[in-house]
């Protein structure tokens, strides 16, 4: 029964990363080399490498947005 448990939130979070990837991809496509290897990407479920694309080609850090580092107005 855990094993189902584990697929069912596997298959959340990767819908939700691929959700999130899509609604957002005319902020993320820039670093790639066309619309299509971006969405190629997405459909195959290749987050990981999305994310070394996006971090080779940006000095963004998530982890400080998100604490609101640098954020205050």
């Amino acid at each position: 029964m855990q094993h189902i448990k584990q697929a069912m939130s596997n298959i959340l979070i990767n819908s939700s990363k691929a959700k999130f990837l899509r609604d957002n991809e005319n902020k993320f496509v820039r670093y790639f080399d066309d619309s299509a290897h971006y969405r190629s990407l997405i459909n195959a479920g290749n987050f990981k490498k999305i994310e070394e694309i996006v971090k080779e080609k940006t000095t963004f850090n998530r982890e400080q947005w998100i604490n609101g580092v640098g954020n205050e107005r």
